[in-house]
């Protein structure tokens, strides 16, 4: 390595200190932990940097490809340097080496190999280039479109998809006209990857291509592109011989879903049905929708071995199919083909298309007469009918519950029949059902009585008292219990009392039914009786009383009990019970509260003071600061993390210099809670530290320090987002990426985010990409959501999480059942519920503030 090069790449690194100086601190955090690790012993680095001057070329390359595991601030003049190495085999490592640690601030160094003698340098800077997103590098690279190898050629295509410029673009299509096939075929992806559409008309040009590959490529692209105007040339290529060509033109009318190919497709799907063309017609059909395909698709599911493929497809089409179905039900005598009918019109009665509600009521009045008739297997016709729970139904499904022997059918038939009506009543909603339960309850037994009890409680029917009171002293565990969730199901004196006399009993088995059902009772008197059982009980009654007269509370103001949840906080010798009543006083806060559990935390044991923490947190008052700081210290990290929460809560800037220190602690609790509370308090003073936690080994600590910064508007510069992308390979750190980046919106993070929609390998952030970029309509007030703070996926009740939508981030705690989510708004203090069913799944906003 000569002198001169060494000063060259000096005086590079001197000029670039200002633009790096930003990243400095985040520089740590774009390398993988573990290699980090292995390297951060004294002088590894100096002994790396000397193994750059060997003599032997094969040890310079691995000496160059060694240095990705240190930070790019320490290795970049060196890199650099290597680019001038005589050995042709150590300038391309270099060049690979500062792609692969996305160093943007070599892009100067390396346009100049766009016009190299060797072409593997060029293929090297130009595909480095691309990788880097330098836009400044636009105009040469677009120069490389002119290259004599085809590889260079290719690569340049792909530099310009995803610098995603339009000058560039445009410069791409005139490249399908190259005469290498590869290179028309990576200029026909990066078209229909970025979705120019207007390539459409030189992307039909190459369907006349002489080559049916190139034809078949172009069709595809065209697809994916999904421009109606190609549509009509399409359908002539529909009878193309090659059945490349062929296949390819059938999958890119399905992804353009235009309804004008239907009739062309259907006239195929019936010539070659038989053939292995008929299942990519029916799916090419389904997807589409067309309505008028149904009576051609009812004529193929009635003669082909494709029945099941083609149901799939009027499956697809949805309610609009219902008549055509129903009349092809009514004149079939084929149960296979009746049995796929039945299907079909289960699967479209849980569309929530506009069309369905009148889809739901046609397949009521067409197939409830069959109850009684017997044409059609009465248990599948049961199920069409209970999927559609449309009241026209109700009438005929009474009658069929009421008649002995299950319409005729023997034994075994005639109870599921019976069971099948009981545990699918309830969708029904309509309280006419209780009454013709209650007298056939006693004929009922086994898992039959089961059902009807859940039933009757599930309607809420006060009426059912009686039935369900001689069910609690039946002596059957299963009913009794049945019997205790149902009436917890029914409001009002009556059924409160016989809660409560279960509670008293204090069986423990019944116990969370028991305060499930109290809770939910809105009875005055019901919560007087509670505080007598809190007040006089122990144990877990005690807890369950409490529990049921936190509901009460949640619901609405009730001074007398407030104040008796007050003295049982701070006067009970049992420290569970305290913690309960904590738990019941929700964020209601009393006179002088503060102060008092202040005075109590300071004798308590780790339960209550958690509580308190907790409690004081969700509070939210100003002069709860001293006594949270000093939590922090607690021996316990659970306590530690819970106070860090709390700190968050009030946003006083006085306990950002503890949070920062609370970030290097060794329990990934208290890092993730102090992460969120500066995420909240939003200081400057933060920054640094948060920047440093994106070198945690924790994926979910890195990802919540990202939506962090980027709540505290100090979300890192794309160049370093780039560079934490191609560093870090932790799915949640590109989710939190690709949030950052199109909540800024900027021309440059949206052509990053089409780039990394054809990269991603898993379908769930493909998905959110699509979402992201509008390709995915979100309904208006259900976001996507994804759970960020979770203890590796476990769902524990009182556990906190950062909750990221597409409006905004959210931060809350799991409830109680650990069955959803209370959220609150950073920074506005909306409040939503999110059931915790799925990773990905829509919010349901419920209540107000």
């Amino acid at each position: 390595m000569n002198d001169d090069s060494r000063k060259t790449t000096t005086r590079v690194g001197a000029w670039s200190r200002g633009a790096l100086g930003v990243a400095s601190s985040l520089l740590i955090a774009l390398t993988p932990l573990h290699p980090i690790a292995a390297y951060e012993w004294p002088g590894k680095l100096a002994k790396a940097l000397r193994a750059l001057e060997a003599d032997s070329t094969d040890k310079r390359v691995k000496a160059v490809r060694e240095l990705v595991y240190f930070p790019l601030a320490d290795v970049l003049p060196d890199l650099l340097a290597m680019l001038d190495d005589p050995s042709l085999p150590v300038r391309l490592e270099a060049i690979r080496t500062l792609q692969e640690m996305g160093a943007v601030e070599a892009s100067a160094h390396l346009r100049p190999f766009l016009i190299a003698a060797e072409p593997e340098l060029r293929l090297h800077a130009v595909r480095a280039l691309g990788e880097l997103g330098d836009q400044g590098s636009l105009v040469l690279v677009t120069r490389s479109l002119g290259d004599s190898d085809p590889r260079v050629r290719e690569a340049t295509i792909a530099a310009l998809g995803r610098l995603g410029d339009e000058e560039g673009l445009a410069a791409v299509s005139t490249m399908l006209a190259d005469p290498d096939p590869q290179v028309v075929m990576a200029a026909m992806d990066v078209l229909a990857d970025v979705g120019d559409r207007t390539a459409v008309f030189a992307l039909l040009e190459r369907t006349n291509a002489n080559s049916p590959r190139l034809q078949a490529h172009a069709v595809r692209a065209l697809g994916r592109l999904g421009d109606r105007r190609a549509v009509g040339p399409l359908i002539g290529m529909i009878y193309n011989l090659h059945p490349e060509v062929q296949a390819a033109t059938i999958e890119a009318l399905a992804q353009i879903g235009d309804p004008q190919a239907s009739p062309h497709l259907m006239k195929l799907l019936v010539e070659r049905h038989q053939d292995k063309l008929g299942p990519q017609l029916l799916t090419a059909v389904g997807r589409i929708g067309d309505p008028r395909a149904v009576p051609r698709l009812l004529q193929v599911m009635r003669y082909s071995a494709l029945a099941p493929l083609t149901a799939d497809a009027l499956k697809q089409i949805g309610p609009v199919a219902a008549p055509d179905v129903l009349t092809a039900l009514n004149q079939s005598q084929t149960r296979a083909f009746q049995a796929h009918c039945l299907e079909i019109l289960i699967y479209i009665q849980r569309d929530d298309t506009p069309q369905a509600p009148q889809a739901r009521e046609a397949i009521a009045k067409a197939l409830a007469p069959e109850l009684s008739q017997g044409r059609l297997p009465t248990e599948d016709v049961l199920r069409v009918l209970l999927a559609g729970h449309h009241p026209d139904a109700l009438g005929e499904v009474l009658a069929l519950l009421a008649r002995e022997e299950g319409d005729g059918l023997e034994g075994g038939g005639a109870a599921r029949v019976k069971l099948q009506i009981l545990e699918g009543l309830g969708a029904f909603q309509d309280t006419r059902v209780v009454e013709p339960i209650m007298a056939l309850y006693p004929e009922l037994e086994g898992a039959e009585r089961l059902a009807a009890l859940r039933l009757m409680g599930h309607l809420g029917a006060p009426e059912a008292l009686p039935i369900l009171t001689r069910a609690l002293t039946s002596g059957e565990p299963q009913q009794r219990q049945a019997a205790i969730a149902a009436v917890g199901h029914i409001d009002g004196p009556k059924a409160g009392r016989l809660l409560l006399d279960e509670l008293r009993t204090g069986s423990p088995e019944v116990l969370v039914e028991v305060g499930y059902g109290l809770g939910n009772n809105t009875a005055p008197e019901i919560a007087r009786e509670l505080l007598k059982i809190a007040r006089s009980s122990e144990g877990e009654v005690q807890f369950t009383a409490l529990q049921a007269l936190g509901d009460h509370v949640r619901r609405e103001p009730d001074p007398e009990v407030e104040r008796a949840l007050v003295e049982i906080a701070l006067g009970s010798g049992d420290e569970r019970a305290a913690a309960r009543a904590l738990d019941a006083l929700a964020a209601r806060p009393f006179s002088g509260g503060v102060g008092r559990l202040a005075e109590r935390y300071d004798g308590a044991g780790p339960i209550l003071r958690r509580k308190i923490i907790a409690v004081l947190g969700d509070w939210g008052q100003g002069e709860a600061f001293d006594v949270l700081l000093k939590a922090t210290e607690d021996r316990s990290a659970e306590i530690r993390a819970e106070a860090a929460w709390a700190l968050g809560r009030l946003g006083d800037e006085r306990a950002v210099e503890r949070l920062v220190t609370l970030l290097g602690e060794r329990n990934w609790a208290v890092r993730l809670n102090a992460t969120a509370a500066l995420a909240r308090i939003g200081s400057g003073e933060a920054q640094p530290a948060l920047e440093r936690v994106l070198a945690s080994q924790d994926g979910y600590m890195r990802a919540n320090a990202l939506y962090a910064l980027a709540t505290m508007g100090e979300a890192p510069s794309r160049p370093e987002l780039l560079r934490l992308y191609r560093r870090d390979s932790n799915p949640q750190v590109h989710e939190a990426i690709f949030r950052v980046m199109a909540a800024r919106g900027s021309e440059a993070d949206q052509a990053d985010l089409r780039y990394f929609k054809t990269r991603a390998q898993q379908p769930a952030l493909r998905r959110l990409l699509r979402q992201l970029m509008g390709e995915l309509p979100s309904p208006a007030g259900e976001p996507w959501v994804r759970y960020i703070l979770t203890d590796r996926g476990r769902r524990m009740p009182g556990q906190r999480v950062v909750v990221s939508l597409a409006d905004g981030l959210l931060v809350g705690r799991i409830s109680d059942e650990a069955g959803e989510v209370r959220l609150e708004r950073v920074p506005a203090g909306e409040t939503r519920l999110i059931p915790l069913d799925e990773v990905f799944r829509r919010a349901e906003t419920r209540g107000g503030r």
